[in-house]
C-alpha cells in the first residue's frame, strides 16, 4: 500500500510540473484617454513588458496598426479587403480554425494581398484554463489549417482568445514562438452597423485627417512600413 502511494505521489508530481496552471485570469481592458495618448493599462503594463507583449507602438505618435479578429464571417471581409487594397493599407487578420475552414478563399485573398495572418486559436478557448500542451495544440491546429489552403508559413503573432490571459499563458505563448498582441482601440463589432464599408473608409479618412504617418504591419523587434 505504501509503495502504491509512493508511485501515485510521483505521478502527481510529474503531472503538476509538466502542466502547471496559474490560478486566476485577467481580461484585457484599459482606461480610455480623451487626449489622443496611449491608454492607461495600469497593472498590466509590467505583465506585458515582462513577456514582450504588443498593444501599442510607444515609439511613435502617428502610426496605426490595423488588426481584425476573424472568428466568423458576417459578409463584410471582402469589402474590407477591397478598401485596404484600394488605399494601399496593410493589416493583420487574427483567424480561428473555424474561420479558416469556412472561408479558405478569403484566407487566400488576405495572403495574396500581402496581409499578416495571426493566430486566434482553433476553438477560441480560454487559455488560462489550459495547459501549455493544450495551448500548443490549439495554435498548431490553426497553423496546419492555414498551410492546407495557402503557402503562408510565417505565423508569429497570437491574439489571446476572449482577451483572457495571465503571466503563465503569455510566457507559454512566447516559449512557443509567438508574440502576443492586444489592442489599444476597438470597435464594438458585435453591434450592427448599417454600412460597414463606409465605416472602414471612415477609419482611413480619419487617420489621414490626423496626419497619420503610415499604416504598419504589426512588428515588434523591427518596425517596417509597407512602402
Amino acid at each position: 500500500m505504501r509503495k502504491n502511494w509512493f508511485v501515485f505521489s510521483i505521478i502527481l508530481f510529474v503531472i503538476f510540473n509538466l502542466y502547471p496552471k496559474e490560478s486566476g485570469a485577467y481580461g484585457w481592458g484599459f482606461k480610455k484617454n480623451t487626449d489622443g495618448k496611449i491608454p492607461d493599462i495600469g497593472k498590466y503594463e509590467k505583465i506585458l513588458d515582462d513577456h514582450s507583449v504588443f498593444y501599442a507602438d510607444k515609439q511613435t505618435k502617428n502610426d496605426i496598426y490595423l488588426t481584425f479578429d476573424n472568428g466568423y464571417e458576417a459578409g463584410y471581409t471582402t469589402d474590407i479587403l477591397d478598401i485596404l487594397l484600394e488605399e494601399d493599407v496593410p493589416a493583420t487578420f487574427f483567424v480561428t480554425g473555424h474561420y479558416v475552414e469556412q472561408e479558405p478563399k478569403l484566407i487566400k485573398r488576405m495572403v495574396e494581398d500581402g496581409h499578416i495572418i495571426g493566430n486566434h486559436s482553433y476553438h477560441h478557448p480560454d487559455f488560462t484554463s489550459m495547459s501549455k500542451k493544450e495551448i500548443e495544440e490549439e495554435l498548431q491546429l490553426v497553423e496546419d489549417a492555414i498551410s492546407d489552403v495557402t503557402d503562408y508559413d510565417e505565423m508569429k503573432y497570437v491574439r489571446p482568445p476572449r482577451g483572457t490571459f495571465n503571466n503563465q499563458t503569455l510566457k507559454w505563448s512566447s516559449e512557443l514562438g509567438y508574440i502576443s498582441v492586444f489592442w489599444s482601440l476597438a470597435f464594438k463589432d458585435w453591434k450592427k452597423i448599417d454600412n460597414k464599408e463606409s465605416s472602414m473608409h471612415l477609419i482611413i479618412l480619419w487617420s489621414k485627417f490626423i496626419q497619420v504617418q503610415s499604416f504598419y504591419y504589426i512588428p515588434y523587434l523591427k518596425i517596417m512600413p509597407k512602402h
